[in-house]
């Protein structure tokens, strides 16, 4: 960990054992912590920072008041790392899939524990990211409804990833089996609740999650409203703020929703965006995590063809070139050269 972030946590622990006002954790955490973390491009330093301050965090209010803000923020960070593992996981499953094996018994145990790891993983990761979004109504109230809840400017960040978190849930609870049983009305409830940040202040992500629901529930938009063709047009809005979040929630879904050509298109418009438009680098740690998001879905697509991942970001496996087949005329004619019949 970065020596600036050492004393930051030291200065946040000290803060926790002396003070027992949610307002005050709530406030340095979203002023201090998320100041200065946002700018580290290691989603493994932000997810170990989430899941040590998780208990701690939870310790510095009351049973009835703890600081739900910045619990959302130590929630989604720690389900980084679930999500990580999970992504490994996969990965792995595809290996062994794609891979040949001498023994047919042995691959289909390695499939099979892979698949099991891939389960755990995924369930683990909705789990917390579950937890953050729990924390969502208390810290601002109704989410969804009518009437867009006050959210302070200093807030917003929290609101966000709170949003986001609301998304991973359901997808990593559906493909973990369910354990969690994160409400199926979720997605809906995130993509009414996204209206209320201002898109452009939020790299278009607020738009991409309101998207997300059309895109993955036919019909659950509004009438005539092409919502792939909408999600395109806010990733590659978001592209040019040089923090891609809506590009990765749009290959995401993409993803999840089985539509290949959006994650193999999303993926080359986000190559070429990294080439066109540099990093900002006051949000490094949004704009990393998403170019981990399209990487994964990149790996995915390497591996299934050639049984291992890319060594460059958002590189495609090419077609294999066709083999031609030999048709020139046997050099012996019918005569055996070996002497026999």
């Amino acid at each position: 960990m970065p020596p600036a972030m050492k004393r930051l946590a030291l200065a946040f622990l000290l803060l926790l054992t002396s003070t027992g006002c949610p307002k005050a954790v709530d406030k340095i955490t979203l002023n201090r912590v998320i100041d200065r973390g946002r700018q580290i491009e290691d989603l493994g330093q932000a997810c170990a920072l989430g899941s040590s301050f998780r208990h701690a965090l939870d310790a510095a209010g009351t049973k009835k008041r703890p600081p739900h803000k910045a619990l959302i923020v130590a929630e989604t960070t720690s389900g980084l790392c679930s999500q990580l593992d999970a992504w490994d996981a996969e990965l792995a499953e595809a290996r062994v899939r794609s891979n040949p094996a001498s023994d047919p018994v042995a691959k289909a145990n390695a499939i099979r524990d892979a698949r099991v790891e891939l389960g755990r993983a995924n369930t683990l990761a909705a789990a917390r990211f579950y937890r953050a979004w729990q924390h969502m109504e208390p810290a601002f109230g109704e989410i969804g409804g009518n009437k867009c809840p006050r959210i302070k400017k200093r807030d917003e960040v929290a609101y966000l990833l709170g949003m986001v978190s609301g998304m991973l849930a359901m997808l990593h609870d559906g493909a973990g089996g369910g354990n969690v049983a994160v409400p199926l009305d979720t997605l809906a409830i995130v993509s009414r609740a996204s209206s209320c940040l201002d898109d452009a202040d939020w790299w278009n992500t607020p738009r991409s999650l309101e998207l997300a629901q059309w895109a993955t529930i036919p019909g659950s938009g509004p009438e005539g409203v092409d919502a792939w063709a909408e999600l395109e047009l806010s990733a590659a809005a978001g592209d040019l703020s040089g923090v891609r979040v809506a590009r990765a929630l749009q290959i995401l879904v993409a993803a999840n929703s089985g539509r290949s050509d959006v994650v193999t298109s999303g993926i080359e418009a986000h190559v070429k965006s990294i080439e066109a438009t540099p990093r900002d680098n006051d949000w490094a740690l949004l704009d990393e995590y998403a170019t981990r998001i399209s990487g994964q879905q990149a790996d995915l697509i390497w591996t299934e063809a050639r049984g291992y991942r890319s060594a460059t970001f958002g590189e495609l496996p090419k077609e294999p070139e066709p083999v031609e087949e030999n048709n020139d005329p046997d050099p012996f004619g019918e005569a055996d050269p070996f002497g026999g019949e």
